[in-house]
């Protein structure tokens, strides 16, 4: 009868990485158990000069989020439409007897666009010019390897807090780059200036439905 082999174990991250992090792996443990993350899995260790290239590939804002935070700095519909001025800047109108609001009509939304334009195309070059910092930023991050990397996960090791972080993960491997005010003091001063630009938006708005609509 041929000799049964017994199974080849596999190892764990959580076995790997206690002997990885020596004396430090019961609090880093901790931590990564509190996140949710599963250490009880199989996990093979690569080295990471085998798989930084792969992750610089990711380094930087995607075209997509991109655009998605240029839309969100800048706060404003492509098109003006009256959905958009409803639920944004309702007013109680004067004339009705139950207190209901302002019915806009399409000289509102034509007169409207017309005075926010300018504001708008400010906010736009602002909120492209942050982006283009951001990512900037974070590809500086990379090259001098100002970044938190750690085997199979970050959690534990990374407390950093900032305006913007980035992470990746894959490979065996995890990195994590934060970016924050004091590092970065004109991506904050952009965000503050965004804000006063649609401040300023909004005090035109108002101002315009004053005048219409004596509110």
């Amino acid at each position: 009868m041929a000799a049964v082999e017994a199974p080849v174990h596999q190892q764990t991250a959580r076995e790997f990485l206690r002997g990885y992090y020596g004396e430090r792996w019961p609090e880093i443990e901790a931590k990564i158990e509190a996140s949710g993350n599963s250490l009880d899995i199989p996990y093979v260790f690569t080295p990471w000069e085998e798989v930084a290239a792969q992750f610089e590939e990711r380094i930087g804002l995607s075209r997509g989020l991109r655009e998605e935070l240029v839309a969100n700095n800048i706060g404003w519909p492509e098109v003006l439409d009256l959905e958009h001025l409803d639920a944004n800047f309702p007013i109680e109108a004067l004339d009705s007897p139950l207190g209901g609001p302002v019915e806009f009509d399409a000289a509102d939304v034509a007169a409207i666009a017309t005075l926010v334009a300018e504001k708008n195309v400010e906010l736009a070059a602002l909120a492209e010019h942050q982006v283009a910092l951001v990512d900037e930023y974070l590809h500086q991050r990379w090259r001098t390897g100002d970044y938190i990397k750690a085997p199979f996960t970050t959690f534990g090791v990374n407390d950093r807090m900032g305006f913007h972080s980035q992470s990746h993960g894959g490979l065996g491997w995890a990195i994590s780059i934060t970016l924050t005010n004091e590092e970065c003091p004109d991506v904050p001063r952009l965000t503050e200036r965004i804000a006063e630009l649609k401040m300023e938006r909004e005090q035109l708005i108002y101002g315009y439905l004053a005048e219409r609509y004596g509110r």
